[in-house]
């Protein structure tokens, strides 16, 4: 914590004075309690708390590991998928599947939804990468049904002067928008100043 954010919890001796001896085994429920909240309070704008029991995925990459045996290299790529979105590692067909469905099978894409208000209340802009198509059509299908916007898509089957087009009618259009790209593509030449944001979504 201290390498990450110097100074949040204090120095080690007074985060043991306050926190460690406080906690120790006299300590009530209440006074536990009240540590625990302190805490969280304290780490939870730079830290993401993920409860066991509301993810999905989890019971996912459970089976994952028992499947794949001893492949490694293709258990962390299906792994790292599965965190993104379980759907992307079933036959499940995306585009017939309600939006609210896509939300629920996913805590990566609940919390997205939490960024992306704060930008929409700002009215400012975002861009989210990631590789996948499958995760590309995810995010355009809830992001319409969340905010009613048309999201733009720029991925390797997109042409170089459609791209360019998309680009020019996000950088014009005012307040809150998003565009989702795959990473490859953006280093061919696209400049997109006027997104504030720029999101992660890795799969």
């Amino acid at each position: 914590m201290d390498y990450s954010k110097p100074g949040l919890l204090g120095s080690l001796n007074e985060f043991q004075r306050n926190y460690v001896k406080q906690a120790g085994g006299k300590a009530s429920s209440a006074e536990l309690k009240r540590i625990n909240d302190e805490l969280y309070d304290r780490i939870k704008t730079y830290y993401i708390r993920r409860d066991k029991d509301v993810l999905l995925e989890l019971n996912v990459i459970d089976r994952l590991r028992k499947l794949e045996g001893n492949n490694k290299l293709v258990l962390i790529q299906k792994m790292l998928a599965a965190s993104s979105h379980v759907d992307l590692i079933t036959e499940n067909d995306i585009i017939e599947m309600h939006p609210e469905t896509l939300i629920q099978r996913s805590s990566k894409l609940q919390l997205l939804k939490v960024i992306l208000d704060e930008i929409c209340s700002k009215e400012e802009k975002a861009l989210i990468f990631t590789y996948s198509i499958k995760m590309q059509q995810i995010l355009y299908k809830v992001i319409r049904y969340w905010y009613g916007i048309e999201v733009k898509i720029i991925n390797g089957s997109i042409e170089e002067n459609k791209r360019t087009a998309i680009i020019n009618q996000f950088k014009k259009k005012e307040g809150f928008n998003v565009i989702i790209l795959s990473p490859e593509v953006a280093g061919f030449g696209l400049t997109i100043t006027e997104a504030n944001h720029v999101i992660h979504y890795v799969n």
